[in-house]
């Protein structure tokens, strides 16, 4: 990363301060007062905006808005970084190189996305003010540094820290071959496996069953609208004549009685005359075939009595 443009607008006692350095190293030298560690606390406003425990002393003197700008390169794209504060903090992160802007979340800084440090680490690294400086510049300060890069505390030494990382791996080795936390803590992580193995197993088998179920539930609603339907055609065969015929075919060839034929009133009543006619019919021919023998019995009788009586 290289710093392109700071625009210090209003923050601490600078007031519209620009500042352009160039490539390679730039040494600015100042008497005390100047505002160099004011320079330093703006850069860090700008990446991680305000926190009133470091940047309560930087409000402008004249009573204006905390204002200012950060233009750098990262990567070959250009980037600039604007803030403001009265009330509430206000910020806008664009990219100069294709002209997008970036949207962080509201609690979300630019300092961790572009430079990947929180803001006590940036200060502790990046920016190291002279207050925080512990040790003069002799070997003293590479053991500081040392100490701060190990530990996160100067004051805590690498030695120490050493130290108590082999004590504790001291403390979690075997004792003994059969034995030990490290040795219970790996036979609980393989039980730990197997029965998480188990777990898995029961799950997919339950994944299985819960498909199966769910294809079933499915297939319902499409096996009752095809009853249905089934129905319906059942209703419609049952009331047809093509049913009639099939039972009166089977009545025949089981050599059952059938229904008789229907016959419309108008024939009914034309058959019942006609039966009448016949059955006076029949009784005139009784009466007449009665008659006939009455007179031939009557003519016998005549000829037998004239038969006595004439000699010829």
């Amino acid at each position: 990363m290289r710093l392109l443009r700071l625009e210090a607008t209003h923050f601490g006692k600078l007031e519209q301060f620009v500042l352009e350095p160039e490539a390679g190293l730039n040494v600015y030298s100042h008497p005390n007062e100047f505002g160099k560690t004011t320079l330093i606390y703006f850069i860090y406003y700008m990446f991680y905006g305000y926190d009133a425990r470091l940047l309560k002393g930087y409000l402008p003197w004249n009573g204006s808005e905390l204002a200012g700008s950060l233009t750098f390169e990262r990567e070959g794209m250009e980037w600039r970084i604007e803030r403001r504060r009265k009330s509430t903090d206000k910020r806008q992160i664009l990219c100069l190189t294709t002209g997008e802007e970036l949207v962080l979340a509201q609690k979300e800084q630019p300092g961790p996305h572009f430079l990947g440090l929180d803001g006590p680490t940036f200060l502790r690294t990046f920016c190291i003010t002279q207050g925080d400086l512990l040790f003069s510049r002799t070997d003293g300060l590479d053991v500081a540094l040392k100490n701060m890069a190990a530990t996160g505390d100067e004051n805590v030494s690498f030695k120490a820290a050493e130290d108590w990382l082999n004590k504790q791996h001291t403390r979690y080795m075997y004792r003994g071959k059969n034995q030990g936390p490290l040795l219970d803590k790996k036979e609980a992580y393989a039980e730990g496996i197997q029965t998480l193995s188990r777990l898995r197993l029961q799950l997919g088998e339950q994944i299985g069953r819960h498909r199966e179920w769910e294809e079933l539930e499915k297939a319902i609603p499409v096996s009752e609208e095809r009853l249905q339907q089934l129905r319906l055609r059942l209703e419609k065969a049952e009331g047809s004549d093509a049913l009639r015929l099939l039972e009166r075919l089977d009545a025949l060839r089981q050599k059952k009685p059938m229904e008789p034929p229907r016959v419309a009133k108008e024939d009914l009543d034309a058959l019942e005359q006609a039966f009448d006619a016949a059955e006076r019919a029949k009784a005139a021919a009784a009466a007449a075939e009665e008659e006939k023998e009455r007179l031939e019995e009557q003519l016998q009788l005549m000829n037998e009595k004239r038969g006595a009586v004439w000699v010829p």
